[in-house]
């Protein structure tokens, strides 16, 4: 049935009688537009638990912990995750999007499908979700430093804390305390995208526990200092702290310690990992990460390895590598890549052994053929490396290290080799007898 139009008043006629109907109708928009309900109390309460067991998770997993455990629109955020990586479930995503209730307009929800049934693995995936950001800004909440992390994973994210911010209604007084003092202690790792929303692929690895807060990253034509960015569930909901330059941060030459310095405090945090993580590209060659720790200095640093999607839920998402790089005292095993050789290194410096690696198919396997002997000896690398060594093969020797046993790595000084007290061929009882008397006091 239509309904009959509403009246202007007498003697409003032309350009005011439109801006009046105008005015009218939007008044009318604002009537019919009502904020969603408030989560249920069993959906506040299953989501309290899920924040309670995230500041023991694995930095890396607590995103997918939070999205599958805190279903506060009434229905799981699940059908978005394959989305994040170009498999969406039109149906079951708008099914979640409709839960929720975004209070985008019929335009943008219109343009936001269009774009979302084109959608296929690749660079492209999150269009559909930018474009909601654009035309849906109250649903998405981006702004000029977080419009990078547009996407489904964000979208899930962003609807949880601005629904559990407002829950104190909905729950008893208990149940919210439970629910504020649990969301106070998540801390959440989001990766390092630069601001199209892409970040460096950087090679699998042995990862260790913690949360990295402080990156040094490799390109071709710099290195370039920053914070990485986290999220914390506040008062007001999703909030992102990642003070200074964004991701890739700011260019440094020469000795970085000033430009970490500068970096300000450290974000609070049960599993804050206090070493640089060197974020370097698979295919990067190795002698330019070598390049970074060394310019680091006596700062202690971990290389970067990657997370899976499935098990972060982010593209692109990092850990830091198991192997500590740090300085070096006392007795140690010295590796050339370069000229294919290792050493026993007194605390001194002085080799007090040397001799070339064993046969071996791939360099990978002389290099294990050359430590399996060495066992929690402290290594230390001589910073000429293989032309044709990149990054990965790099982190593949991290792996190698840290399986056999070895505590840290190190960069030796500057004009050191493998060569001196030369046995006349591999022996590895001789070298870790040179090695015990090297380290005796």
């Amino acid at each position: 049935m239509l309904r009959p139009a509403r009246r202007i008043p007498n003697g409003v006629t032309g350009r005011a009688a439109a801006l009046v109907a105008a005015a009218l109708a939007l008044t009318a928009c604002r009537r019919t537009r009502t904020p969603p309900p408030p989560p249920t109390t069993q959906g506040l309460i299953d989501c309290t638990a899920a924040l309670t067991r995230a500041p023991a998770a694995p930095p890396q997993e607590r995103t997918g912990l939070i999205v599958r455990g805190c279903a506060v629109c009434g229905t799981s955020f699940e059908p978005l995750i394959p989305a994040a990586n170009g498999h969406p479930d039109l149906a079951a995503v708008h099914e979640v999007l409709t839960a929720c209730q975004l209070g985008c307009s019929k335009r943008a929800m219109g343009r936001f499908r269009g774009l979302l049934g084109d959608v296929t693995p690749g660079p492209g995936v999150t269009r559909p979700w930018k474009a909601l950001a654009e035309d849906c800004p109250t649903a998405m909440r981006t702004g000029p430093t977080t419009e990078r992390f547009a996407g489904p994973v964000w979208l899930a994210l962003v609807t949880i804390g601005a629904r559990i911010a407002g829950a104190e209604a909905a729950l008893p007084p208990s149940a919210w305390t439970a629910l504020s003092q649990a969301r106070a202690g998540v801390v959440i790792p989001l990766p390092p995208w630069t601001v199209v929303g892409n970040g460096l692929v950087v090679p699998p690895g042995a990862a260790a526990p913690g949360m990295p807060w402080r990156h040094v990253t490799v390109t071709d034509q710099a290195l370039l200092v920053g914070r990485l960015p986290i999220a914390r569930l506040g008062a007001d909901g999703l909030v992102v702290d990642a003070p200074g330059a964004p991701y890739p941060g700011t260019p440094t030459t020469g000795d970085l310690s000033p430009a970490l310095a500068a970096l300000g405090p450290a974000p609070t945090g049960p599993d804050r990992l206090d070493d640089v993580v060197v974020i370097a590209p698979t295919a990067a060659p190795a002698a330019r990460a070598l390049a970074a720790v060394r310019a680091l200095g006596a700062t202690p640093a971990r290389f970067a390895v990657a997370v899976p999607d499935e098990v972060s839920l982010w593209r692109g998402s990092i850990a830091a590598h198991r192997l500590r790089l740090a300085p070096i005292a006392g007795a140690r095993i010295r590796l050339d890549l370069a000229a294919a050789r290792i050493a026993v290194v007194t605390g001194a410096g002085a080799v007090v052994a040397s001799a070339p690696w064993p046969d071996g198919a791939t360099l990978r396997a002389r290099v294990q053929a050359a430590v399996a002997f060495a066992g929690a000896a402290a290594i230390e690398l001589v910073e000429t490396a293989p032309d044709d060594l990149e990054v990965a093969g790099l982190v593949e020797l991290c792996d190698d290290l840290a399986a056999a046993g070895a505590p840290s790595l190190a960069l030796a000084p500057d004009g050191a080799t493998a060569t001196g007290a030369e046995l006349p061929q591999f022996d590895p009882a001789a070298l870790a007898a040179a090695l015990a008397k090297a380290a005796q006091p």
